[in-house]
């Protein structure tokens, strides 16, 4: 390449404008406007092609837009040059004794710096504004300036003199004078001077050394000391996640996928909808340009009995809705969190979303669908965060919040503050996008915005659009000290969030670097992060070249102004990344599916390869030595880019939307003691005999769940058998179908579980006395008799009973109360023992198929289910002719309890001889709806007013006849006292 010095660069630009726009020669104004030229996108882009190739540098697109004249655009291009030569050629000798004398003329020695740092300090705490203002300053002074103003020798000097002592190399800049250098070096480069004269950052070494008066402290707040130097507090915890995404069902399935590269997306199958009648090669008006997608299996099942809602509460629910309720409770199971425990507490919700495609299926065809809900203006979608607290009983904030592509992202951003500000004290965060019909794939065609050959090509260079795919995900949020205090597992810690918007802009969605530049330079600073540590960033991914390089040149604009090269031997140390080529664009669960992946990745120590692009975009400069970024087209293991040895690593998260969201997350690696000494734990733990405990809500379940297991612990030769046992007995939640097994090591408790299965022991094949001697235990708390024995076992004897079988390690006793039903303290096992929760099988949700159908089945039924979903729901959905009492049968005795069997039986379709007055309602059947038409005919035909809530808090013909019972006696009291004053009246008359 030819040095910048030797090249009349605004010659050969010239001439390739000239060449470019078929101008004669000569007769081009170089200060004229390109506005003025007519210029459309084509011919720009064809012109940036022509420079690039003459030049040997990218002439990014953004670049190019903040230039308007030919002489701004050699400007800019020199700039580019200079950079190239000056990371690649040896520094020149500067004068330091020159450069000395212009640094005293300034005042930069540490006193002066010192005795000025108040109003520097200020300006630190605001350097947001200063750096949005100071952008537009110098984009005026490049335009006017930038062809003498480095030129200056004193300048010159100056700048040299800077990098060399304070290693911050200004030379990539234009200055008009000594000030702009000193505003540049305050408001940016404030860190490296501090750490140049060895003063903290810490606001207490700031108080010390800089604010000297009463009036100078009072300068500063708690509150700007928080923001500039941000305490352990600001430090958030990913303690469990959980997700289903294009063939991955879990986030095991997912990491896998991601590391053996694996593309999920493929044409668009028939069970959803025919692309082949929709489909057109070229845009044509009610077609769709692809075929393909990125979809997920089992959209239209849910397990409704699993929380307590009928199957026609099921069918309404939009399918997004029921994917979120198993998500969330698998999320929290990843963390080790019994969701019953969280009842009543300050839990909150936030969830992304955009679509309501559901919600539109069932409005167009009201009339077409037997029992179709009843809509109004307003979309029921924002129930999608409120119904996960109600179900959940989580009194924190509750949000649905729709801000297009960024809706997740910025969940995540409103959890992460929800804790700092206490109003949370575990936050639930994530996103859903589910595409069930053509309609979107029609009108985003329609757009321009989809990939026709069904790509997603980040930084690819025929990026053509992006390909559409679905998925839900969740991660579980707390402050670091709180799960650190209570042993969570952690997969990484979020150091900062941070939001902007675009603002003004030529159109709704322009894309504009600066403002990318702004969210993620604002969110490293809100943390005290210097960008040079950030070894990777998760881009948001346009999957377009014009539109990629923009994000590219944001990103870019971060690390300006440091030295290149300052971590040893790497100059290139940040890596850009993207999940879009394995998943498809997830749209509002974009961001979720980002920051999965980071924690995944900070789990396992790895960046896996991103596969989106096959050559790389001449829109942007990738290969340029001024800038640390690099395309991460293999895995990145972290040992081979931590450098010091307990450095941790950290890596970014942009999600951006069209409406002007930006959102930038900055998370960093977390290590643990026992993760450093991993061998010595493990050998502590060999051979010590553990209680294995599984339960679900039915034999079905549970049988699938030991199937999960098996699977597991085959796979997973590394399990660490005691914080598998931790996990299970201190973070699940025990339901009624229950099995424990007796094992010393994972090898056994592989083949004791093999056994149950082989032998179909949980259906009753063999004699419990026979397996019970082989340490396995089984009960269903529905179906045997109760154990007089349980209701005498106190708090007391079963801590102490506990106490003996740690001693011992004889878990018998103990298995055996705990399948009958007993309440185990299982935490007082692990006291003082260095377990932690790890990730293991997820609840094995029954897959049932709810969807309100049209009578036009062919085309408006929707997705499909497979034929075993159709078997499980021939076997477990609800038939009144063959309900049994799950309760030992009583019958009624009043004449209260009698009316209310009658009633109750007709409300739910069961012969009254089948119900006891113990049985529950809503496990007859019964639902919200039918328990306020049954209340309303108690109120009737009974002649009392019996409140909902009243019945709702008892739900048994017992509890409602006592509660009827009552009331009718303070009704008698009530008339008898009316007797007696009107008596009384009568003779006081």
């Amino acid at each position: 390449m030819q040095a910048a010095a030797e090249l009349n660069v605004l010659s050969e630009v010239s001439k390739i404008v000239e060449s470019t726009l078929k101008m004669p020669a000569g007769k081009l104004d170089v200060d004229a406007e390109f506005e003025s030229f007519g210029m459309d996108s084509i011919i720009t882009m064809e012109l940036m092609t022509n420079l690039s190739k003459k030049f040997d540098v990218s002439i990014t697109p953004a670049q190019f837009t903040d230039v308007n004249t030919v002489s701004e655009l050699a400007s800019t291009i020199k700039e580019s040059l200079v950079e190239n030569d000056s990371a690649v050629e040896v520094e020149s000798q500067v004068d330091i004794q020159t450069a000395g004398q212009n640094a005293s003329e300034l005042d930069l020695s540490s006193i002066e710096l010192q005795r000025n740092a108040s109003s520097q300090v200020h300006q630190q705490t605001s350097r947001a504004k200063l750096r949005n203002s100071q952008t537009l300053r110098q984009q005026s002074l490049r335009r006017n300036n930038s062809r003498k103003a480095n030129r200056q020798p004193a300048l010159q000097n100056l700048l040299n003199y800077i990098e060399e002592k304070y290693s911050v190399d200004l030379g990539s800049r234009s200055f008009a004078n000594v000030d702009e250098v000193v505003e540049v070096l305050v408001a940016n480069h404030f860190d490296d001077l501090m750490a140049h004269y060895g003063i903290s950052n810490s606001a207490e070494s700031i108080e010390k050394n800089f604010l000297k008066s009463p009036i100078e402290k009072t300068s500063l707040t708690n509150d700007q000391i928080a923001r500039q130097h941000p305490l352990q507090t600001m430090d958030i915890a990913i303690v469990g996640l959980s997700c289903h995404f294009p063939d991955a069902p879990d986030a095991r399935t997912f990491w896998n996928n991601l590391v053996t590269e694996k593309n999920s997306i493929r044409e668009i199958p028939k069970s959803r909808w025919d692309w082949e009648e929709h489909y057109a090669e070229a845009p044509t008006p009610g077609k769709t340009v692809t075929k393909w997608g990125a979809l997920i299996e089992d959209v239209d099942c849910f397990d409704p009995t699993f929380f307590n809602l009928s199957a026609d509460e099921a069918k309404v629910l939009d399918p997004q809705e029921r994917l979120l309720l198993q998500q969330v409770y698998l999320g929290l199971e990843d963390a080790g969190i019994d969701a019953g425990r969280l009842r009543g507490s300050n839990t909150g919700v936030f969830i992304g979303y955009e679509y309501a495609e559901y919600e539109q299926y069932l409005r167009d065809h009201a009339g077409q669908i037997e029992n179709a809900p009843l809509f109004n203006s307003s979309s029921p979608t924002y129930y999608l965060a409120n119904r996960l607290s109600y179900l959940f009983d989580f009194c924190g904030p509750s949000e649905s919040i729709n801000t297009n592509c960024a809706s997740s992202a910025v969940a995540i951003n409103r959890a992460y503050y929800s804790l700092l500000n206490q109003e949370s004290e575990v936050a639930v965060a994530g996103g859903v996008c589910l595409n069930l019909f053509v309609n979107d794939y029609i009108t985003g065609s329609q757009y321009g915005m989809l990939s026709p050959d069904g790509t997603c090509g980040v930084f690819d260079d025929n990026a053509n659009g992006f390909t559409r795919g679905e998925g839900v995900g969740v991660v579980i949020l707390r402050r670091l000290a709180d799960a650190e205090r209570d042993n969570n597992r952690i997969y990484g810690v979020i150091k900062a969030c941070h939001q902007n918007n675009r603002g003004g802009a030529n159109d709704l969605s322009e894309i504009k670097h600066e403002a990318i530049t702004r969210v993620i330079g604002d969110c490293y600073d809100k943390a005290g992060i210097n960008p040079e540590t950030i070894d990777y960033i998760e881009v948001d991914g346009y999957s377009t070249k014009w539109g990629d390089s923009f994000e590219f040149e944001g990103i870019k604009n971060v690390f300006k102004g440091q030295k290149p090269g300052h971590k040893p031997n790497r100059h290139k140390h940040c890596a850009l990344g993207s999940v879009k080529g394995n998943i498809g664009h997830l749209e509002p669960a974009s961001g979720i599916a980002s920051v999965i992946k980071v924690a995944l990745s900070l789990k396992h120590r790895r960046f896996p390869a991103t596969i989106t692009k096959r050559q790389v975009s001449d829109f942007i400069d990738i290969k340029q030595k001024s800038h640390p970024l690099y395309i991460a087209d293999h895995a990145i293991e972290f040992e081979g880019i931590r450098g010091e040895q307990d450095r941790l690593i950290r890596a970014g998260v942009n999600s951006f939307a069209d409406s002007g969201a930006n959102v930038h997350i900055v998370l960093e690696e977390y290590v643990t003691s026992k993760q450093n000494n991993h061998l010595q734990q493990e050998t502590a733990a060999v051979n010590q005999a553990q209680l294995f405990i599984l339960s679900a809500k039915d034999r079905a379940r549970l049988a699938d769940y030991v199937d999960r297991y098996i699977d597991f612990l085959t796979a997973e030769s590394d399990v660490e058998f005691a914080d598998l046992i931790y996990s299970l007995q201190t973070g699940r939640e025990a339901m009624t179908e229950r099995l424990a097994v007796i094992a010393t090591s994972a090898d056994e408790l592989l083949n004791k579980l093999t056994l149950i299965k082989d032998s179909n022991f949980l259906n009753g094949q063999g004699k419990a006395s026979e397996f019970e001697s082989r340490g396995i235990y089984h009960c269903d708390l529905n179906q045997a008799e109760k154990n007089p024995l349980v209701d005498s076992i106190t708090e007391e004897m079963a801590s102490q009973m506990v106490g003996e079988s740690v001693q011992t390690a004889q878990w018998q006793q103990v298995a055996l109360l705990w399948t009958n039903g007993v309440f185990v303290p299982w935490m007082e096992i692990w006291q003082g023992k260095s377990v932690q929760r790890t990730s293991l099988p997820a609840y094995p949700f029954a897959k049932q198929r709810y969807w309100l159908s049209s009578s036009d089945e062919q085309e408006l039924d929707g997705p499909k289910i497979s034929q075993q979903s159709i078997i499980n729901e021939e076997i477990e959905k609800f038939d009144p002719s063959d309900y049994e009492s799950s309760k030992t049968y009583q019958a009624p005795t009043s004449e209260t309890e009698k009316q209310l069997v009658e009633i109750w039986a007709k409300a739910v379709d069961i012969d009254p001889e089948k119900v006891g007055v113990n049985d529950n309602f809503f496990e007859m059947g019964g639902n919200s709806l039918l328990a306020t038409q049954l209340v309303s005919k108690i109120r009737s035909q009974l002649q009392i007013d019996l409140p909902l809530m009243a019945f709702l808090d008892v739900s048994t013909i017992a509890g409602a006849a006592e509660v009827i019972e009552s009331i009718k006696y303070q009704q008698e009291q009530v008339d008898v006292d009316d007797e007696l004053d009107a008596e009384f009246e009568e003779g006081a008359l």
